[in-house]
């Protein structure tokens, strides 16, 4: 098993524990950022977090202990061994006490002072001058070629779907495009699919999946990872997880309409949302038009509107749904703003692809 495999492994026992879909998401983020060594989006999270904990700790609520909960879950796999802050002050305070204190008089006056030596007494060593050496020429050493490169797309709104589409098709095992475009249609195709004619199907498919329901699939596939999580003590505890596994839009809802300190679900899903669904989903607007459960259908229905217009960005929103579906044909994608340090081709039966996100804008990564 590589070392790859092991740290996926471990990272998923560790968070574990992590219960409403937001925080999964988050979970999720923080698993692939830390495994493809991306820290600029680890430290960014960490962030986030430490943010959100403060606001939660103000008002001590069920809710916000449930929150807590998941926070701290992914913050002590974000920074490893936790560290007793108090303990570190006082340590650090002992260090400047201890650093600050001065000699007693007495130890002062024991202290023999050193002798001056005169001026006739000093003499000034000098080294000897020799031959000069001639500057040793070193040979340029070659640079060991990276075994994989990152090729760039277009910037026009379906870069993610474009990029999604070139790993799939330079994947080293061959091109999978078929077999993705399957999973999304359900139809077979008799070669491998173009550029865009796979990238019309893939997105207005995932608009599709959307209004029709997906995000419930993934919350069902959530409450199943609670089912068969080893870590539960009691029958209880296990389905109190379960009832409390809420999906996507209630998730939003209750985040809308919880009081000031507790939306930080909300405001992190606007802020890595597209400029278009930040116009479409700002706060006063989704307090006005889904206040009920039952609106669920209208939320997800404007939601698919956006997803499928070729002219906006990517978004969360959409990019879970597909590595959802990528899931259920066996393919691993993983995405973040620095290179892979390790980049697997297939493992236990799955395939892996890597893309790179800077902003709002993907690429991909290939073997060369």
């Amino acid at each position: 098993m590589s070392e790859f495999v092991k740290q996926e492994k471990d990272l998923k026992a560790k968070l574990s524990g992590i219960r409403t879909s937001q925080y999964l998401k988050i979970a999720d983020e923080v698993k692939n950022d830390l495994l493809l060594k991306d820290m600029v989006s680890v430290e960014k999270t960490r962030k986030k977090l430490n943010a959100s904990r403060k606001k939660l700790t103000q008002k001590n609520t069920p809710a916000n202990l449930r929150k807590l909960a998941n926070i701290d879950i992914i913050l002590s796999v974000i920074n490893g061994k936790p560290v007793s802050i108090n303990t570190l002050a006082s340590s650090k305070g002992s260090n400047k006490r201890s650093s600050k204190k001065s000699k007693s008089p007495a130890a002062s006056a024991k202290q023999p002072s050193a002798k001056q030596p005169s001026a006739k007494q000093t003499r000034v060593l000098r080294p000897r001058r020799g031959p000069a050496k001639a500057a040793e020429v070193k040979a340029p050493v070659a640079k060991a070629k990276s075994p994989i490169k990152l090729v760039d797309v277009r910037g026009d709104g379906n870069c993610f779907y474009r990029s999604l589409w070139g790993a799939l098709t330079h994947h080293k095992e061959g091109n999978l495009t078929q077999l993705v475009y399957k999973a999304f249609t359900g139809s077979d195709a008799d070669k491998p699919v173009d550029e865009d004619p796979f990238i019309d199907a893939v997105r207005s498919q995932t608009a599709s999946k959307i209004t029709k329901g997906i995000y419930d699939e993934i919350n069902e596939a959530a409450k199943a990872h609670i089912r068969a999580d080893p870590s539960y003590v009691t029958a209880e505890g296990r389905q109190h997880a379960i009832n409390t596994q809420l999906d996507f839009f209630e998730d939003m809802r209750q985040s809308v309409f919880s009081k000031p300190d507790s939306r930080i679900l909300y405001e992190n899903w606007i802020e890595e949302s597209s400029s278009e669904m930040q116009q479409a989903f700002t706060f006063k607007k989704f307090r006005a038009k889904y206040k009920k459960p039952t609106d669920k259908q209208k939320f997800y229905k404007d939601l698919a509107k956006i997803v499928a217009d070729s002219g906006v960005y990517a978004s969360e929103s959409d990019v879970n749904v597909v590595k959802f579906v990528l899931e259920k044909a066996d393919i691993n994608l993983y995405y973040g703003s620095q290179k892979p340090k390790e980049f697997l081709v297939a493992k236990d039966g799955k395939k892996y692809i890597y893309l790179k996100k800077v902003g709002e804008h993907y690429n991909y990564w290939m073997m060369q």
